[in-house]
């Protein structure tokens, strides 16, 4: 096995990790935003229960 290939792997490794890491925050920020998203909704119907 020469030097070369084995560089080549450990790139590739390296390249898949970060899109590994990527798809990782992105399922957070989805996460995050449905949070939000649910609470926003629960204080317009307090706001809403209470004008009404």
């Amino acid at each position: 096995m020469s030097p070369i290939s084995l560089i080549e792997l450990e790139h590739i490794r390296l390249m898949q990790a970060r899109k590994h890491r990527m798809r990782v925050r992105l399922v957070e920020w989805f996460s995050i935003g449905v949070i939000a998203l649910f609470g926003v909704i629960q204080v317009i119907n307090f706001i809403a229960s209470v004008w009404l």
